[in-house]
């Protein structure tokens, strides 16, 4: 029974932008990247899903990494949880 063994870890902290969704494990859905920038056009070309299977434009993605986000998503040093 692997749920058995399951411990919650959390994010890793440092330098660098990642997002984790927060509605299962909790895991990484993306790379790190050096920038804000950099993450949010990955997001747009991968279509990293905003909502459910809704995705986002680059701009979008800004303004969710700079912190003008949905009550939905939590910024956290380092990491964007969804």
């Amino acid at each position: 029974r692997l749920h058995d063994e399951f411990r919650w870890q959390e994010p890793p902290t440092g330098e660098g932008y990642q997002i984790w969704e927060n509605t299962s494990e909790g895991s990484p859905i993306t790379p790190v990247f050096k920038t804000a920038e950099e993450l949010a056009q990955y997001c747009e070309r991968e279509c990293v899903s905003w909502y459910a299977q809704d995705t986002a434009t680059k701009e979008d993605w800004l303004r969710v990494i700079n912190d003008s986000a949905p009550a939905t998503v939590q910024i956290a040093p380092g990491v964007i949880m969804m």
